[in-house]
């Protein structure tokens, strides 16, 4: 009896110090990878993201985008393009918390409806429009918070309720944001305050346009909700994206059963990065998909089909100075004050931290090409359009003196430390505005 206990302690000894190497291992394997200590918090959360995507999924089968990156439902819009679909499953976001926003029945993000509180005196509406950056600023709690503070400063918010609506998601770009609140408008909307965050769509998505033989003016990647115009190599891929989605969820869920181990975590989250570019590489086919051939209401009007890229660039940057001034005319006309933000992204300005250099930065990539071809004639025109009277901000350059990580990927989007940072920058402008000295 003695020799079998001790036989199962000396076998409990031995197991635990392979599991404790191979901790250990693991730690280091995480460090070599990603030059970041492990962190059980970190990796959990974006686990826990994963494990939830399709929890984010519209049931009802409605039209879907096919865009990089996207996770969720979108339903076709006769003025903005796409906004979110009926189905959507609000969660909370960056998964700290309960939800405190809902979908409109107008396909976009609110703390309530904001068409329903126009009627109210007492309730100041902030509308945020822009892209995917923008309605994140409004989903992050912290951020709207920040926000909040500052415009309750202000004398003439004081006293009210303020309520944040988002007028945008992902992938808008000009006239976009000019469309939906136009559109919000004209149902009796009501804006007290709009904060725009836009560029970096503005940048690359006239190139996206551009291959696919889609007029500029249109939204990006509007051929992609609609493959039923696309050859069979292209439905193939549409299928593979659908296919590494549904295992991208279902490993992170499995993984989510073991996440007290480094071990587990770390294999899953090199395993979800090899998950994540496969389903990246059939995302890049249907965006370079061939649309010869296709409609005119996919294709929009030939004109640009065939000019050189300094000529598209320069209809594009007109396309975003003239949403700017026509989105400073609504707030003119309609007694609301305007607020808009050129934003940073990580190929201008930034000192990378080595994070950032490791994983987000990528010279070869879309967002690289297009923002250094084209972000400093949207920078120079900054002050111009000052001059006109709109009320334009370049942070383009607001984190020149940041080393930390704020960006999460390769395209513009912030972590929450970086979300904090821009909404306090935003925050300081609302407030301090119309103060002597200031704009």
């Amino acid at each position: 009896m003695r020799r079998s206990f001790k036989s199962i302690g000396l076998t409990l000894c031995v197991a635990g110090l392979v599991y404790g190497t191979l901790e250990g291992f693991s730690y280091g394997v995480f460090y070599a990878m990603y030059r970041e200590e492990f962190s059980f918090g970190a990796v959990q959360k974006q686990l826990n993201a994963q494990a939830h995507v399709q929890e984010n999924a519209s049931p009802d089968g409605d039209t879907t985008r096919t865009f990089t990156g996207s996770k969720n439902q979108y339903v076709v819009h006769p003025y903005t393009g796409w906004v979110r679909g009926p189905g959507l499953q609000i969660r909370d976001y960056p998964n700290v918390g309960e939800a405190d926003y809902v979908l409109t029945p107008f396909g976009f993000l609110a703390e309530e409806d904001p068409i329903e509180a126009s009627n109210d005196e007492g309730v100041v509406i902030v509308g945020i429009t822009g892209a995917s950056v923008a309605e994140r600023l409004f989903r992050n709690h912290e951020a709207r918070d920040i926000l909040r503070r500052a415009i309750a400063q202000r004398p003439e918010y004081q006293g009210k309720k303020i309520i944040f609506a988002a007028l945008c998601t992902d992938s808008f770009k000009q006239p976009q944001q000019l469309m939906a609140v136009s559109y919000y408008l004209a149902q009796h909307g009501r804006l007290d305050l709009l904060i725009d965050i836009d560029g970096k769509n503005e940048a690359t998505g006239f190139y996206v346009d551009y291959n696919h033989g889609v007029y500029p003016a249109y939204p990006s990647l509007w051929d992609g909700f609609f493959p039923g115009f696309y050859g069979g190599d292209t439905i193939t891929a549409l299928g593979n994206i659908t296919m590494w989605r549904n295992v991208r969820y279902y490993t992170a869920a499995a993984f989510s059963r073991v996440d007290f181990s480094v071990t587990a975590l770390t294999f899953w989250t090199l395993l979800d990065r090899y998950i994540e570019t496969r389903a990246f590489e059939n995302e890049s086919a249907v965006s370079n998909a061939d649309d010869t051939g296709a409609p005119y209401f996919i294709t929009g009007p030939g004109l640009y089909r065939n000019a050189p890229l300094e000529a598209l660039a320069r209809f594009q940057l007109q396309l975003w100075e003239d949403g700017a001034r026509q989105l400073q005319r609504l707030a003119d006309g309609n007694h609301f004050a305007f607020f808009q933000f050129l934003q940073p992204t990580p190929y201008r300005h930034k000192p990378l931290s080595d994070v950032e250099k490791a994983q987000i930065y990528d010279s070869n990539s879309i967002h690289a090409l297009t923002v250094n071809m084209f972000y400093a004639q949207m920078e120079a025109a900054v002050p111009e359009l000052q001059a006109e009277g709109v009320n334009v901000y370049d942070f383009s350059g607001m984190f020149e003196h940041t080393s930390s990580t704020v960006y999460q990927d390769s395209c513009c989007h912030l972590n929450p430390a970086g979300e904090s940072m821009l909404a306090y920058s935003i925050a300081w402008r609302i407030a301090h505005y119309g103060a002597a000295g200031q704009p």
